[in-house]
């Protein structure tokens, strides 16, 4: 937000009916100073800020502007409020608040603009459409009539073809307004890529990739769906072709997706359907949808399996411990071995365990870790039970944990991941700056960060857990 002191300065002069050049006689400042002021392009000098005001009868917080300030703080709590009351599913209660800070701020646009969308999201039946659509439309021609902020005009126009299409079945309307928006190249996504540089530029020109890989995919959906004359293999073939441009544009998976959303009854669908419109696709996958389905079945099946299997893995542990295992952790579908304390090495355990063909979640000097799931049957349980007993219990190893130190940092994390690298035995890497994370299991927390110097403690710690060489910047 500007402070607009210079405009404030011009219509409190012209109220007092002095030019230009008087005002700036009597401050003793060139008449040049003032037009710049009046203009915006500098703000006046602070020492003359007082002297202002008390020419024109002000305060210097009037003069100052700061009122806006205080305005923008309750503006917020009304649209904030409304937030909240429709989140909360209560929009009667939201649209309820934006009317009372009209009340208060009878020229704020964004009030009307915002109270224009939460009669919109009432209008779910014919009686409540009759009902709000007269002061919807309303506030639409009085936002086109007198609002310059051209955000908040495009916004009224989108929810009045909202409006005219969906609520009073006038798509003609609805169509005469939709062609008075700005084409598509006239945008700020098409601007941004032209006047931003370096690694701004980049972040523009993906983000229209991505919106423009959406937008085609959408239509290719949207035309399958349209057309009647299609037939079941050209169907095939369109979704098939969405689907390959996605994989193209994403090599290594996109954000097209399906999911369940499990609703509370007290919220009920019709809100939902009005939250995901912020952001769900009219375009699915309908592989993904497939898939759903299927897990409808895999679901019902689910809860006794699960059962079964708590039942059977607890029992397990339980004859572990009996043998002299120590079990650390809660977690009630993962069994986490402390193997020093059975005298062998994470790792020997897992290897022991690898012969008779089971295969470790996790192995490192210190742990053993396990996870079962509904998959895993009684037989799966009772051949790890009989695998992990006829290990023969051995004296504590007494080996400590090795904890990394703090290395020093060198460069910043980016500089390192974006330099010329080798990889060195970690035998060779005392004093080298890490180039890339080396961990155990990732995620994990990491011996040293990108960009520190490798100390003596991080190679220790490097050769404890089996890492024998890192990346490191030429």
């Amino acid at each position: 937000m500007f402070i607009k002191i210079g405009e404030k300065i011009r219509l409190r002069r012209e109220e007092k009916g002095v030019t230009q050049d008087e005002l700036a006689r009597f401050l003793e400042v060139n008449c040049k100073d003032v037009l710049k002021w009046e203009s915006g392009d500098v703000y006046p000098p602070i020492e003359l800020i007082p002297v202002i005001a008390n020419y024109f009868g002000i305060t210097t917080d009037e003069l100052m502007c700061m009122e806006q300030f205080d305005n923008e703080d309750k503006i917020r709590e009304y649209t904030d409020g409304f937030q909240e009351k429709v989140s909360a599913g209560d929009i009667k209660g939201g649209v309820e608040i934006l009317r009372e800070g009209i009340l208060h701020f009878p020229e704020e646009f964004r009030l009307k603009c915002l109270l224009m969308y939460g009669l919109y999201l009432l209008c779910d039946r014919p009686a409540a459409v009759k009902h709000y659509s007269g002061e919807l439309l309303g506030l639409g021609e009085e936002i086109l009539a007198r609002c310059t902020e051209d955000a908040i005009r495009l916004e009224a126009k989108r929810l009045l073809c909202l409006h005219y299409y969906e609520d009073l079945n006038d798509p003609e309307q609805a169509r005469a307004i939709a062609l008075s928006l700005p084409g598509r190249k006239i945008c700020r996504e098409d601007m941004l890529p032209i006047l931003s540089v370096g690694d701004a530029k980049l972040t523009a020109i993906q983000e229209n990739i991505s919106a423009y890989t959406t937008l085609l995919t959408s239509a290719i959906s949207a035309y399958v769906e349209s057309d009647a004359t299609l037939g079941k293999r050209e169907k095939i073939e369109f979704c098939e072709t969405a689907r390959q441009i996605r994989r193209m544009i994403y090599p290594c998976g996109d954000i097209f997706g399906g999911a369940y959303l499990h609703i509370a009854p007290a919220l009920g669908a019709g809100r939902a359907k009005e939250a995901l419109a912020l952001f769900g696709s009219t375009s699915p996958s309908y592989l993904i949808l497939q898939s759903l389905d299927l897990a409808n079945v895999y679901l019902a099946s689910f809860p006794p399996r699960l059962r079964a299997l708590l039942e059977g893995l607890e029992a397990l542990k339980e004859r572990l411990r009996e043998a002299g295992f120590v079990l650390l952790g809660r977690e009630p579908m993962k069994l986490t071995v402390a193997a020093k304390a059975f005298g062998y090495l994470g790792t020997e355990l897992a290897e022991l365990l690898r012969h008779g063909g089971i295969e470790c979640e996790f192995a490192d000097p210190d742990v053993l870790v396990l996870i079962v799931t509904p998959e895993n049957t009684e037989e799966d349980l009772a051949r790890l039970r009989a695998a992990l007993l006829a290990i023969p219990r051995k004296a504590l190893v007494s080996q400590p944990a090795v904890m990394p130190g703090r290395g020093a940092e060198a460069m910043s994390v980016r500089e390192a991941m974006l330099s010329p690298w080798e990889r060195i035995p970690v035998a060779a890497s005392e004093g080298r700056i890490l180039a890339s994370p080396s961990v155990g299991c990732p995620p994990a927390v990491p011996i040293a960060v990108c960009g520190q110097r490798i100390g003596k403690e991080a190679i220790e710690c490097f050769r404890y857990y089996g890492i024998e060489s890192v990346a490191v910047v030429k």
